[in-house]
């Protein structure tokens, strides 16, 4: 699960970089609207928060409550992010489903994680 912790943090500080410093780079917003951009970056805001956040969770993996707290934010905005994306997808706004595969597939090993330590936890009880 550490492996994991920093890849997510890894692609959220990243991708949250592009998105709050550099939106145009991003093939769907180079010539968007004032509005689309914004939204673009408070995308990347958030992602830069989760980002860090995922970098603190990766520094103190002996906190099961820093882990369970990342299990669950985490778990939220991948599966929110990606529900969003196939909306904007499937009314035209996205070509492709790419953001929604990539968050659909990275909620899905947070999910496996979640289930996971719970069930670590129920044994221990």
């Amino acid at each position: 699960m550490k492996v994991f912790v920093l890849i997510t943090a890894v692609i959220e500080l990243l991708a949250g970089a592009v998105f709050f410093f550099a939106p145009h780079l991003i093939p769907d917003l180079a010539n968007a609207n004032p509005l689309s951009t914004t939204l673009a970056k408070m995308y990347g805001g958030a992602a830069l928060g989760l980002g860090l956040f995922a970098l603190h969770v990766w520094r103190h993996m002996r906190s099961q409550v820093m882990q369970k707290a990342f299990l669950n934010s985490f778990l939220l905005f991948h599966l929110g992010v990606s529900a969003a994306g196939y909306f904007g997808y499937s009314n035209g706004a996205f070509k492709d489903l790419s953001a929604c595969i990539l968050h659909l597939i990275l909620g899905l090993v947070t999910a496996y994680f979640l289930f996971q330590k719970r069930g670590v936890a129920v044994e221990n009880v």
